[in-house]
């Protein structure tokens, strides 16, 4: 994280801009409390300044101020807003940039500093060093509603961006939302993506690994889910080899598996406890399930998958059932005509019907209970 938001740097210019930005305390009430060795000045008011919606810092103490005259004095839908400029020991501020839509998220980063105006996201540097922006990037363009007609206002929309201790950027949006964001490659980002868990939390790290080597898989690649972050426990108490089993260099194992996309969305597929290996080889069974539904044309009401050990292949699926609307050989040979896997492809003698699925009280597959009732048949 840039130094600029840091305790240190950061908290005195946001100390310091109370007044500015008028949240001070009115005339009549006390001042606000400040911590010793830290004060209150005026950096600016009006008309130096007009209608102040956002400010951001630099290592340097360059204080940038946002005006956005288009929200509040108008027209709505002109591009009006600008950035001013607080050099150290400067009298007055020169303006950084302008020619923006409503200004109402400002944060400086490595050197540039980005601009959240509705529907752009645009990143300014000074190349030269005059004050004065001489490079300027959208980096989106169509993140949410523009400027102007049909409500013209705006309201409810982008409302600050932050950077994340992950070092990702995050952006904080009203209840209009980013329907989508499309980026310089041309890639569409949308906010949320249908099936997906979402993207981890403010700090957190998210990726996958293999199930038996523990090697990092690459996005798109389906694993088992570490995750890193300060909600993370230290271990369990007293117990070392337990928490040696779920906890590596800071990357606690969930069990589940899943993958992360190319844009970080996180996507569950499955537990690793809901995994066989046989002859080498993990089997999911959760697909084994998909295939003897489609194969039998039932639903998940009526089938459910475990394993159990087996001498010469490590495990052997069993297919628990009450009804498949055909013979054990019959479901058998449907799945191979299919082209089913033939690891994935359960022996006719381990299809055992039952009165009823076991169930937990949440309604979710018992798995304990599943196992048991395979493990009472005769072999």
């Amino acid at each position: 994280m840039p130094s600029v938001l840091s305790s240190r740097t950061f908290r005195p210019r946001f100390v310091g801009l109370i007044a500015l930005l008028g949240l001070a305390a009115p005339a009549f009430g006390e001042m606000p409390k400040v911590p010793d060795g830290f004060k209150i000045r005026l950096v600016a008011a009006v008309p130096a300044v007009s209608y102040p919606s956002q400010v951001a810092t630099a290592p340097d103490g360059s204080l940038f101020v946002g005006e956005d005259p288009m929200d509040q004095g108008g027209p709505a839908d002109k591009p009006i807003d600008r950035i001013l400029v607080f050099k150290p020991g400067a009298a007055e501020p020169v303006v950084f940039a302008e020619g923006f839509n409503a200004i109402f998220g400002m944060l400086w980063h490595q050197g540039s500093l980005y601009v959240m105006n509705m529907p752009n996201l645009t990143v300014l540097r000074d190349k030269d060093g005059d004050g004065k922006a001489d490079e300027r990037t959208e980096l989106f363009t169509d993140m949410g509603v523009p400027a102007g007609f049909p409500n013209m206002l705006n309201d409810h929309i982008v409302s600050g961006i932050q950077v994340g201790m992950d070092g990702w950027l995050y952006i904080s949006v009203g209840d209009k939302g980013v329907p989508k964001a499309t980026g310089p490659d041309g890639r569409t980002i949308h906010a949320n993506r249908p099936g997906s868990v979402g993207l981890p939390v403010p700090g957190t790290s998210v990726k996958t690994v293999h199930p038996e080597t523990g090697e990092d898989l690459a996005p798109g690649a389906t694993g088992l889910i570490c995750v890193k972050g300060p909600q993370v426990m230290s271990g369990s108490l007293h117990k070392p080899e337990a928490t040696a089993q779920v906890l590596k260099d800071g990357w606690y194992s969930t069990g589940d598996l899943g993958f992360v996309d190319e844009d970080g969305f996180l996507t569950i597929t499955d537990r690793i406890s809901r995994f066989s290996k046989i002859a080498g080889e993990m089997v999911p069974h959760v697909g084994v399930e998909s295939a003897v539904m489609s194969a039998a044309g039932v639903d998940e009401q009526q089938v459910a998958v475990t394993a159990l050990p087996d001498p010469r292949h490590g495990e052997r699926l069993c297919v628990l059932y009450t009804d498949l609307g055909a013979s054990p050989d019959e479901i058998h040979r449907r799945l191979v005509a299919a082209g089913v896997p033939r690891l994935w492809i359960p022996s006719v003698r381990d299809f055992i019907q039952v009165d009823a699925i076991p169930i937990t009280g949440t309604g979710k597959i018992d798995l304990k209970a599943l196992r048991e009732a395979a493990a009472r048949q005769p072999a």
